[in-house]
């Protein structure tokens, strides 16, 4: 019952530790998102957003959707340029 008893806590102490370097690995994200407008004020659809991180050049890009809505998600904590561009049709 003692070996029993000990093998135990022995598994439960290992469970703590290897729980702690989960939450240590953890990382802060966020997230950008905005609609496009033109200098009417009508939605600008099929734009392409760049969201560049301004410390490590890091570089993602969506595409707007047809309401003029992007998102960019678990983006590393930063400072960004966004930028859009739609090339004429």
């Amino acid at each position: 019952m003692k070996r029993l008893t000990y093998l135990l806590l022995a598994g439960i102490a290992l469970l703590g530790l290897g729980s702690g370097n989960a939450f240590a690995q953890a990382t802060a994200s966020g997230a950008i998102q905005g609609t496009v407008t033109d200098k009417s004020g009508a939605v600008v659809g099929g734009a392409q957003v760049v969201a560049k991180n301004k410390g490590t050049d890091l570089e993602r890009t969506v595409t707007t959707s047809d309401t003029g809505y992007y998102r960019f998600e678990l983006l590393p904590v930063g400072t960004y340029t966004v930028t859009v561009s739609k090339s004429a049709k």
